[in-house]
């Protein structure tokens, strides 16, 4: 069966086509602006938006200038405050530094008192037992004892008796 004998693949494609798809879109759209044209007002007032505010012209806001005088003294107050902040910064950095050597020192300090301990530990110069001077003492080998009649009249204790004639 080929392509143009199946029913179904002779007739229409399965879908929506692009072209369905971008009025759909539109449809959706407009509905949407012409809702909002009826309820913006009930939606923006359960929102807790105020309507007279909202729609107030911008050509009502004050234009007087500040008083400079105060901002003058709200500049004295910042320089004051950074001022301040700059000496406490400096006295920190101080702080730091004088800390900083006092750590130093210490572990300088502490190296010194593990060398001392290591040397107290272990000795310098291993020590070795010097022999005296003079003649040098040969070993003393045991002489074997002589057998003498008396001696051989009783064996040992758990010693194999000879036989005897």
């Amino acid at each position: 069966m080929t392509k143009s004998e199946s029913p179904l693949l002779a007739g229409r494609r399965w879908g929506v086509g692009l072209g369905t798809a971008l009025i759909l879109m539109l449809l959706a759209g407009a509905g949407g602006a012409v809702t909002w044209g009826f309820y913006r007002n009930d939606v923006l007032t359960r929102l807790g938006f105020d309507l007279e505010r909202a729609t107030a012209p911008l050509a009502s806001a004050p234009t007087s200038v500040p008083d400079l005088s105060a901002m003058f003294g709200l500049m004295k107050d910042l320089q004051a405050s950074h001022q301040r902040m700059a000496e406490q910064l400096e006295a920190a950095l101080q702080l730091l530094t004088a800390e900083q050597t006092s750590s130093i020192a210490t572990a300088a300090a502490l190296a010194a008192l593990g060398a001392k301990l290591d040397t107290f530990q272990r000795p310098a110069v291993p020590v070795v037992k010097k022999p005296p001077p003079g003649a040098p003492r040969k070993p003393v080998t045991p002489k074997p004892p002589i057998a003498s009649p008396e001696t051989q009249l009783e064996p040992p204790p758990g010693a194999p008796t000879p036989l005897r004639e």
